[in-house]
């Protein structure tokens, strides 16, 4: 039975999560330690399924999901960037500086794998020296630098609320930061795990302004967008995080919302998951329960073709991707 189930982990630092918002209130940098986590969870995919000692798993090549909304944004400084689809990309393809475990509720590493604060305004980050951009140009202070200053730019957006806070910022050296906000706030790394909180590359948007801000270090890179139509990624083989394997080759993101097409395509197994508005397709699918799963999130149909056990978030933001797997 083939079933979707948590996976991507985007963020997820070689360090571990963190002891809170707040950081290290003594001012020192807070090392991260054990495994760390992503928005969308740490866990791998068995642990949050129902899944027999003797049940076999296998992985899934690729993952297409229908959705009624197409993916609008693939910057996060965009106005369009805080939709549900143009959320799960973000996920995908831009690392933040730190990582939510949903579940638990820790802040935990990602590309800052050390941080600190001693009263919540000003925060010194040690960044991972080995996170590449999907261009090959290695991620710096430079880089964190950039994005700040190009969200203060953006008002109206997600990322300015997260960014716009920010006084000033400072390399210490090419891979450590000195950010100090306007004013103190205790949240302020919990707002640093958002998808719109993501580090852009200073080079590739100033040499392509239209398509450098889809440039991540994130698990998976674009290959073929139409905006608002469909998204199409691929595994990043050069992922900076080894200790997590990316199981799916490729994940498409399409817009389809015409309940026919959307049962159409999953019945021929084109399409693996849709979430939409639509009853027609939850009743069309309430026949074969064993074949298709739906659930319902604020009204939300949310349909999958041989689920057992996927979690979901409530407003789907926090879905992760790493690996559909068949249960045999």
């Amino acid at each position: 039975m083939l079933c979707l189930v948590t996976a991507i982990c985007f963020l997820a630092g070689c360090g571990g999560s963190g002891n809170g918002d707040s950081g290290n209130q003594d001012g020192g940098l807070q090392a991260a330690s054990g495994q760390s986590s992503t928005n969308a969870g740490n866990t791998n995919p068995a642990d949050n399924t129902q899944i027999e000692d003797d049940e076999e798993i296998h992985y899934a090549e690729a993952i297409v999901i229908l959705s009624d909304n197409g993916v609008a944004a693939l910057d996060p400084m965009d106005l369009a960037a805080d939709t549900i689809p143009a959320v799960w990309a973000l996920t995908m393809i831009h690392d933040r500086l730190l990582a939510m475990d949903a579940g638990v509720g820790e802040i935990g590493a990602a590309i800052a794998v050390e941080w600190g604060t001693a009263d919540n305004r000003t925060f010194n980050f040690k960044l991972r020296d080995d996170a590449v951009f999907h261009d090959g140009e290695k991620l710096t202070a430079s880089d964190v630098i950039f994005t700040i200053g190009r969200a203060k730019e953006s008002p109206g957006s997600a990322a300015y609320s997260i960014w716009g806070q920010v006084e000033t910022a400072s390399a210490i050296n090419d891979f450590e930061v000195l950010i100090a906000l306007a004013e103190e706030n205790v949240n302020f790394l919990s707002d640093l795990t958002s998808p719109v909180a993501g580090i852009l590359s200073e080079t590739s948007i100033y040499f392509d302004p239209d398509f450098g801000p889809a440039i991540g270090t994130g698990a998976y890179a674009v290959i073929d967008y139409r905006q608002g139509n469909y998204l199409q990624l691929v595994r990043n083989e050069t992922y900076w995080d080894t200790s997590r394997k990316v199981f799916t080759d490729w994940v498409r993101l399409q817009f389809a919302i015409d309940a026919e097409t959307v049962i159409q395509m999953m019945q021929n197994g084109e399409a693996q998951v849709y979430y939409g508005l639509h009853d027609e397709v939850a009743r069309a699918f309430e026949i074969d329960p064993e074949v298709y799963c739906d659930t319902r999130r604020n009204g939300i149909v949310v349909s999958a073709k041989g689920i057992g056990g996927t979690e979901w978030a409530t407003d789907a933001r926090n879905l992760d991707f790493r690996g559909i797997y068949c249960i045999s």
